[in-house]
């Protein structure tokens, strides 16, 4: 396991002659490790509301845990080739609880 990952690990050593041997004649262990990836950031659940304007859209997404929150308009063609294109040609929040859910509100304006 990397030193970001949190590993529950579980080991047992075994040996057959105790305390009675002065040298041990068989051992054996047995260890059994287990992880799992846990993302630190806000998932994508899915948009509660948009509400378009002339020039604007405000978008109210259900995100799965406070975080920081990006969206971004491309015009045409123009589709982003990675997540660091959203964040930086477009606008972010911070999701907050909101009645045992996380919401985030964005509005994205100049659409034109």
């Amino acid at each position: 396991c990397g030193s970001s990952v949190n590993c529950p690990i579980s080991s047992y050593n075994i040996n057959p002659c105790g305390t009675t041997c002065t040298l041990s004649a068989k051992a054996f262990s047995i260890l059994n490790i287990q992880y799992d990836f846990v993302p630190r950031y806000p998932q994508f659940i899915g948009l509660i509301s948009t509400k378009p304007s002339q020039y604007a859209i405000q978008v109210t997404a259900n995100v799965s845990q406070i975080g920081n929150l990006y969206c971004a308009a491309f015009a045409g063609n123009n589709k982003p080739t990675s997540s660091i294109d959203i964040k930086v040609r477009g606008v972010s929040t911070i999701v907050k609880t909101y009645i045992g859910s996380f919401r985030g509100e964005l509005s994205l304006s100049r659409l034109n």
